[in-house]
């Protein structure tokens, strides 16, 4: 249930950064980009990661029993593909044109397969492999130079992970520099998930340690390496998928006191989250950007927003819109779940 209640946060969470229609949102709503601050926006990848790290280790599980780390990575490498094809698939619709490369869906994918390759092992492999890989690329981001600008340069135009992606961008492997801190960030979620399948009260406490430890070495690594979100930095890392371990210990205590029913509206949400992710930017990108009413030049998101706003005005309208889209898209989800129908990649 925890579990459940966390991934629909997230995916709610989402649709509310993903649709916002205001033109001056605020920092603490919006992504921090390059200014080493972490907004709401930040926190939706980092979490997905971690969800899936958790859900791994329940997979595994029940995988190990009858099979073997092989035949599981196999299995887990065919997913990754699919994930890769799916999100190439949506950049394409969103750029509307055949695009090639590594957005949102296709990291995950090549997150989820590298933690699958060691699910066979301990918790504290997994974890100290998941340290390694951000120490490592924390090393490839001081060190690397980048013409005209040097060593460690942590700007938009001259930071190392912004070289190699244009160096990878002709071959569509945009983003593969963060393989390495994405896959931490999963490998981090696979060990809070090992701890979870005893099914105790210990696991909020490790949650919740676990969560305050990342968060503190995000902290104080920020001196070093500032918390950027563009380029995976190491101490972005550990805050955000920190915050989200404390999350799901506060969930927890909720589902051992017997309260996580009253939270099964936002578990909803998130019972097909790679659904949840894709049909929402799908129907805006080709029917609410794209359609438009009857002897009208305006489209459908653009005529929506302005009726909002002659209703509600010119401040109060766009937020409207936004909260009705995503109370749409939640009866959606609310309705599937009560239908049982899961939609799995």
């Amino acid at each position: 249930m925890a579990l459940d209640v966390f991934r629909g946060l997230t995916i709610l969470l989402m649709l509310f950064v993903n649709n916002v229609m205001v033109a001056d949102v605020s920092p603490v709503i919006a992504h921090g980009e390059w200014s080493g601050t972490i907004g709401l926006a930040d926190l939706v990848f980092p979490w997905f990661l971690l969800a899936v790290g958790v859900s791994m280790s329940f997979s595994w599980e029940k995988f190990r029993l009858r099979g073997s780390l092989a035949s599981y990575v196999r299995r887990a490498g065919k997913r990754a593909v699919i994930l890769v094809l799916i999100g190439m698939f949506l950049d394409s619709a969103v750029q509307r044109q055949v695009t090639i490369g590594l957005g949102v869906l296709q990291i995950i994918g090549i997150a989820f397969f590298i933690a699958a390759a060691f699910m066979g092992t301990s918790i504290i492999v997994r974890g100290s492999l998941a340290a390694l890989m951000l120490v490592g690329y924390a090393v490839f981001l001081h060190s690397t130079p980048v013409p005209n600008f040097g060593a460690g340069n942590f700007t938009a135009e001259g930071n190392a992970a912004q070289m190699v992606n244009d160096l990878l961008t002709p071959f569509g492997l945009r983003g593969l520099p963060s393989a390495l801190p994405t896959g931490a960030a999963v490998l981090f979620g696979s060990v809070l998930g090992t701890i979870w399948a005893k099914y105790d009260k210990s696991r909020i406490a490790s949650s919740l340690g676990i969560g305050a430890c990342l968060v503190a070495a995000g902290a104080i690594w920020s001196y070093v390496t500032p918390a950027l979100k563009p380029i995976w930095t190491p101490s972005y890392i550990c805050l955000t998928v920190g915050a989200g371990a404390i999350l799901l210990g506060l969930m927890s205590v909720l589902e051992f006191a017997k309260l996580g029913d009253i939270l099964s509206p936002v578990r909803a949400a998130g019972s097909s989250p790679i659904f949840a992710y894709v049909a929402p930017i799908l129907f805006k990108v080709m029917i609410l950007q794209n359609w438009s009413l009857p002897g009208e030049s305006e489209t459908l998101e653009q005529s929506g927003v302005a009726w909002m706003q002659g209703q509600f005005g010119s401040d109060i309208g766009p937020w409207v819109y936004t909260a009705t889209l995503i109370a749409v898209w939640w009866a959606v989800f609310i309705w599937m779940d009560w239908k049982k129908i899961v939609v799995k990649v």
